[in-house]
């Protein structure tokens, strides 16, 4: 066969071998989708908001211990107990020195609780501070309080402050009822029916007042 014959058909075979190879490598891949735990899925730490760190202060700022008063203030905790914090400031602690003289001790200083409606009701601590704090088991809910900040000395007490007058809330259901709110369901006046403290069905503005003790018929 002629040479140039020969060289001919393997040109047109070479190239019929690259249109095959090039079709083979534009089809799209049958290979299936990946599965969602073959997926790598971000971290919850990594979606979350990265949390500021910032340089703390050469120094703490500190409260001061005084601030140059006598002061005693009462706080309501619960029912049965109260909340004291005092101050006497050094400066008018040498002021209460030189008028009480050797009764201005350390050890004299005391808290003096008393109940408002009965001044002759009350108790002493004696706190042995000029400043500091107090939790105070009263024991009474539903009852004033004020507390005086003084000295307790073998011939009396001598005071020095006194505080804000509070009041133990109830521990227990308010003695008020109002009929005037709509009845739920037949149940419930059943209830107030049977208990005869309300008239049945009655409507009023004002309050029903039971009276200390009462337990119904």
């Amino acid at each position: 066969m002629n040479p140039d014959v020969l060289f001919f058909l393997f040109l047109l075979l070479a190239f019929i071998s690259l249109l095959a190879v090039g079709r083979r490598q534009n089809k799209p891949s049958k290979k299936p989708a990946p599965r969602p735990s073959d997926l790598s899925f971000e971290a919850s730490d990594e979606l979350g908001v990265p949390v500021e760190t910032r340089p703390r202060p050469a120094f703490a700022v500190e409260l001061p211990r005084y601030y140059h008063d006598v002061r005693l203030t009462l706080l309501v905790r619960d029912p049965e107990w109260l909340y004291a914090y005092w101050e006497i400031a050094p400066n008018r602690w040498e002021a209460i020195r030189h008028s009480y003289g050797d009764l201005a001790t350390y050890d004299n200083i005391c808290l003096r609780i008393l109940e408002l409606s009965d001044p002759r009701s009350h108790f002493d601590i004696r706190v042995k501070s000029l400043v500091g704090d107090w939790h105070i088991h009263v024991g009474k809910p539903n009852t004033p309080y004020y507390g005086i900040l003084g000295l307790l000395t073998p011939s009396g007490f001598l005071p020095i402050t006194v505080s804000n007058a509070v009041m133990t809330p109830r521990n227990d259901i308010s003695t008020l009822g109002d009929e005037e709110w709509m009845m739920v369901n037949d149940y419930e006046q059943r209830i107030i029916e049977r208990i005869g403290a309300i008239p049945f069905d009655a409507t009023s503005p004002s309050f029903y007042d039971f009276e200390p003790g009462w337990k119904g018929d």
